[in-house]
């Protein structure tokens, strides 16, 4: 086990003591010369998730080979994973081996607490779309679906070529409760709605939904389809409608879009909203997105206690990380620190506006800006918003523009001397005027690659400190 697995274990512990969380940095597509780190920061989670590094022997396996009327074994697997998941119980994993499926899944059996139902796909197992339509499905339908269960985990599944949501997780019925779900190491490619849907039914039943994780995928090419005329309703990674305890962490977005001139109002990269609370979005590659990179909504319902730290975001036709309230919700407790970003053509970090018709703008309160590294772009806020704004670099091209009741001190908007600006490396050379010059007052305990804060006489500005 690295350094970096063993901090990471310490420091997000689970609820429950035989479970951990690994928390791992993305997978680059990029070129870039900044990648996010696999440390999390001194930030506990709060999500049940079965430990990553066990290797898993299957209980059932599943193949295109197989049949339904198998017994389920390596020798003798079923053919579907739908099957798969009647005959399974809490504690056992289904192994999805290698080939092409061509099925539209949904899961059928939950785990219990501390004995999780387990789907692991094998290198080479893809499950395809293409071969029939999920149109009519319903809004939170999809090509792998989990409804109404709970303690399952997803593991190292690719989905494709679907013309809806990838992965959909929805409790159902508005008299259900689900939790304990986990995404991790998947690829989604190709979809016309979103990679991974977490949505309730929010507000009509209050957080139905708790204890997501969603880490370490690869959401490509996502949202491709058209609605209304416009790219298809939701996001590339989307959490909303009532789900509290999340975390999405880890994760490498890219809608591959290479035109930042095109603004099509979606796809947003990332987007938790409506109803949101209790969720951390960390470590997250997100790039090439003809809308906003990441964005925290408080729409209708609220968003409460977020934290966005260490993403690295660039290729961005909106805003690189917005915060707002689109249908009047109270947002409240929303951190932003230790982020790069870079190529975002309307800005770095915005504290929007944005109002439907018919909704009346609400203040946005507690919004804490502080330790970004915002590269040819700025930070900007709405006159109907409160919080503090420190420790940022924002470099001589762009500055700050902050309206409302903010408290905006230590940031550095000289020529900030970064080691390789051209190749996106956004460290700072020992000559900057961005060192020592931050406030220790509410500072983060470590940088965006995970060392510890200060290094030296003081906290630097910025999402890199300085280290000889």
């Amino acid at each position: 086990m690295n350094r970096y697995d063993q901090l990471a274990r310490l420091l997000l512990l689970s609820l429950l003591a035989s479970c951990t969380l690994r928390a791992a940095g993305p997978t680059s597509a990029s070129d870039s010369g900044t990648s996010p780190s696999k440390d999390a920061g001194a930030n506990d989670s709060g999500i049940n998730a079965p430990d990553a590094a066990i290797a898993l022997e299957g209980d059932f396996f599943v193949s295109p080979q197989g049949s339904d009327s198998n017994n389920g074994s390596q020798s003798s697997p079923f053919a579907t994973i739908t099957h798969a998941s009647t005959m399974v119980q809490p504690g056992q994993v289904v192994e999805i081996l290698e080939g092409i499926y061509s099925e539209h899944v949904r899961i059928e059996t939950s785990g219990t607490a501390g004995l999780p139902i387990t789907y692991v796909g094998r290198s080479g197992a893809i499950i395809d779309g293409g071969g029939f339509d999920l149109s009519d499905g319903g809004d939170y339908d999809g090509l792998f679906v989990v409804s109404g269960k709970s303690y399952i985990v997803l593991d190292g599944i690719t989905l494709r070529n679907t013309n809806h949501h990838a992965f959909a997780i929805n409790p159902g019925n508005e008299s259900d409760t689900i939790s304990d779900i986990t995404i991790r190491n998947c690829r989604t490619e190709n979809t016309d709605g979103s990679g991974v849907l977490v949505y309730g039914h929010f507000p009509f039943v209050k957080y139905q939904i708790r204890n997501i994780l969603i880490e370490d995928n690869e959401i490509v090419l996502p949202q491709q389809g058209v609605f209304n005329g416009n790219r298809r309703y939701h996001e590339d990674i989307t959490i909303g409608g009532g789900v509290e305890d999340f975390v999405i962490s880890g994760n490498h977005v890219d809608v591959e879009n290479q035109d930042r001139e095109l603004w099509d109002g979606g796809p947003l990269g990332i987007d938790v909203k409506d109803g949101v609370r209790n969720g951390k979005i960390f470590n997250n590659h997100v790039e090439n997105v003809p809308s906003q990179g990441i964005y925290v909504d408080a729409y209708l319902d609220g968003a409460s206690n977020i934290e966005v730290f260490q993403n690295l975001v660039h290729g961005i036709s909106g805003y690189g990380i917005v915060v707002g309230a689109e249908a009047g919700g109270r947002l409240d407790d929303v951190k932003v620190y230790n982020n790069v970003v870079y190529d975002s053509r309307w800005g770095g970090v915005r504290v929007a506006d944005y109002i439907i018709d018919g909704f009346t703008p609400t203040e946005k309160t507690n919004v804490h800006i502080f330790n970004n590294t915002l590269y040819g772009v700025d930070i900007s806020s709405t006159t109907l918003a409160s919080g503090k704004v420190y420790n940022n670099l924002v470099d001589t091209a762009e500055s700050l523009d902050i309206a409302g009741s903010y408290e905006v001190r230590n940031n550095c908007e000289a020529a900030p001397q970064f080691v390789d600006p051209a190749n996106n490396d956004f460290h700072l050379q020992s000559t900057s005027p961005c060192i020592d010059v931050g406030t220790s007052e509410g500072a983060p305990s470590v940088d965006f690659d995970g060392n510890a804060r200060p290094q030296g006489g003081g906290y630097d500005t910025g999402a890199f400190e300085y280290s000889p």
